[in-house]
C-alpha cells in the first residue's frame, strides 16, 4: 500500500477515535448530571424530613415544658396550702404576753404583727375552704345536670321510639284493614252479581245509585202478632215505583255534602270506628247520624224522594202469598241470623249488600238490620184503622216521623218488616240512615 494511503487511513482512524472519545465523555457527563440531580433531590427530601422532625421535636418539647410548668404550679399551690395549714397549727391560740416576746421590736408591735399574720393566714385558709366547697358544689350541680339531661334524653328517645313504633303499627293496621275491606267488597260484589242479573238493577237519579223496580199491585200490610200500631192487618194497593237496592252510603251522601245540598253527619265516627264518614275505607257503608230532614234533603238532591211506609214495607215483604199472608222478614217467615246484620253480632254497621241471602222478593238488600231507615210518613199509632186502600202517604201532619227495618244491635223481633218505629225528624242517631225511592 502506498504511503499516502496509509497516512490517510491513520488520519481517519484518529478522527474516529477522537469522535468516540468525545461521545464517551458526553455520555459520562450526562450520567453524572443525572446522578447529581438524583442526589440533590434525595438530599432535599432528607433535609425536609429532618426539618419536620425538628419541628415536631420542638412542639413536643414546648408541650412538655408547658405541662411541667403546670405541674410545678400545681405543686407550688399544694405546698402553699400545706404551709398555710402548718402555719395555722403553729400559731398559738393565745398571744403570748409582752414580757415573753423578744423579736427586737416593742411588744406592742410584735403582738400586732403576729395577730395580723395569724388573721391573714386564717382568712386565707377559710377562703380556700370556701372555694373548695363552692367548687365541689358546682361539680355536684354539673353532675346532676348531666344526669337530668341524660334521663330526659332517654325519655325523649323512648317516647320518639314509641311514637314511631305506634305510628308504624297504626299504619300497618290501617293497611291491613284497607286490604280486608277491599277483599270484602270484592267478595260482596261477586255474591251480588247474580241478583243484579235476576232483578235487573239499574242506576238512576243524580246519585247514580242502583235501584230495583217494584211493580204495581196489592200486598198485605201490618201484623196481627205485632204491636198495636201494626194493626189492623189490611190490604194496600200501590202504583209501581223504584227503590234503592242499598241504603245510602257514606260516599254518596258525601257528594251531596260537597255539592252544598246536605249537612254533614252529626259525627264522623261509628259505634266502633273513630273515623267513619269521610274515610274511604268505609265509603260503601251506610251513612249514619242523619235526621229525617237530612235524609229528605239527600233524596231531593238525588232527584228522588223518601219512600212511604207502605212502599218500604212492600219492597221488604213482597206481594201477598196465595193465602193472603206476607213474609215476616225479607227472606221468609223464619229468622236467620246469617241473613242480616242484627242482634249486635257485629256491633256496628257493615258494608251494604253484605247479606245477599237476605234479599227481599224484589231484590232490595239490608232491609232487616244494619241501620234504621227514615221513611216519608208522619207517624200516627192508629193510622192503619183509617188508612186509604190505594197509595197511602201517612197522616198530613204530626210530631214524629216513621223509621223502618231495625239496626245492627236490634233483635229479630225488631227486624220484622211490619214493625214501625218513630222519632223526632231533627234527631240524628248512630243507628239512623236512609234509602230513596222514585
Amino acid at each position: 500500500m502506498a504511503e499516502p494511503e496509509l497516512i490517510q487511513q491513520q488520519r481517519e482512524l484518529l478522527r474516529a477515535f477522537r469522535q468516540a472519545t468525545a461521545q464517551r465523555a458526553q455520555t459520562e457527563s450526562n450520567a453524572n448530571t443525572q446522578r447529581k440531580r438524583e442526589l440533590d433531590a434525595s438530599a432535599a427530601r432528607y433535609q425536609s424530613a429532618v426539618t419536620a422532625a425538628k419541628q415536631e421535636l420542638e412542639t413536643a418539647r414546648a408541650q412538655a415544658t408547658a405541662e411541667l410548668a403546670a405541674v410545678d404550679k400545681a405543686a407550688e399551690q399544694a405546698r402553699s396550702a400545706v404551709v398555710s395549714v402548718q402555719l395555722l397549727d403553729l400559731i398559738p391560740s393565745e398571744i403570748p404576753s409582752a414580757d415573753r416576746l423578744d423579736f427586737g421590736v416593742t411588744p406592742l408591735t410584735a403582738n400586732s404583727k403576729l395577730e395580723a399574720s395569724r388573721q391573714q393566714a386564717v382568712a386565707a385558709f377559710e377562703q380556700i375552704a370556701r372555694d373548695a366547697k363552692t367548687l365541689q358544689a358546682e361539680r355536684a350541680k354539673q353532675a346532676q345536670r348531666r344526669k337530668v339531661v341524660i334521663r330526659v334524653g332517654v325519655v325523649v328517645a323512648l317516647v320518639l321510639l314509641g311514637a314511631c313504633g305506634f305510628g308504624l303499627y297504626k299504619l300497618l293496621t290501617e293497611l291491613q284493614r284497607a286490604q280486608q275491606a277491599a277483599a270484602t267488597a270484592t267478595a260482596v260484589a261477586q255474591q251480588i252479581a247474580p241478583l243484579r242479573a235476576q232483578f235487573n238493577y239499574q242506576r238512576r237519579g243524580n246519585d247514580d245509585a242502583e235501584m230495583v223496580f217494584v211493580p204495581a199491585g196489592e200486598f198485605t200490610m201490618g201484623s196481627d202478632s205485632g204491636a198495636n200500631d201494626e194493626k189492623p192487618v189490611h190490604r194496600v194497593s200501590l202504583d209501581g215505583f223504584w227503590i234503592d237496592v242499598f241504603e245510602v252510603t257514606n260516599a254518596l251522601y258525601k257528594k251531596c255534602v260537597d255539592a252544598g245540598k246536605c249537612q254533614r253527619p252529626e259525627s264522623s265516627s261509628s259505634y266502633k270506628r273513630s273515623s267513619y264518614f269521610g274515610n274511604s275505607q268505609y265509603d260503601n257503608y251506610p251513612v249514619i247520624y242523619v235526621s229525617w230532614e237530612d235524609a229528605s234533603a239527600y233524596c231531593a238532591w238525588a232527584g228522588k224522594r223518601l219512600p212511604t211506609e207502605a212502599e218500604w214495607e212492600k219492597a221488604a215483604r213482597g206481594p201477598s202469598t196465595s193465602s193472603g199472608d206476607a213474609r215476616t222478614y225479607p227472606w221468609g217467615n223464619d229468622w236467620d241470623s246469617k241473613k242480616a246484620n242484627a242482634e249486635d253480632r257485629v256491633g256496628d254497621t257493615t258494608l251494604v249488600g253484605s247479606y245477599p241471602a237476605g234479599a227481599s222478593p224484589y231484590g232490595a238488600l239490608d232491609m232487616a238490620g244494619n241501620v234504621w231507615e227514615w221513611v216519608a210518613d208522619w207517624y200516627e199509632e192508629g193510622y192503619y184503622a183509617n188508612s186509604p186502600r190505594a197509595n197511602p202517604k201517612g197522616p198530613s201532619s204530626g210530631q214524629y216521623r216513621a223509621l223502618r227495618g231495625g239496626a245492627f244491635d236490634n233483635g229479630s223481633n225488631v227486624a220484622r218488616a211490619a214493625l214501625r218505629y218513630l222519632n223526632h225528624p231533627t234527631l240524628r242517631s248512630i243507628r239512623f240512615g236512609c234509602r230513596c225511592a222514585q
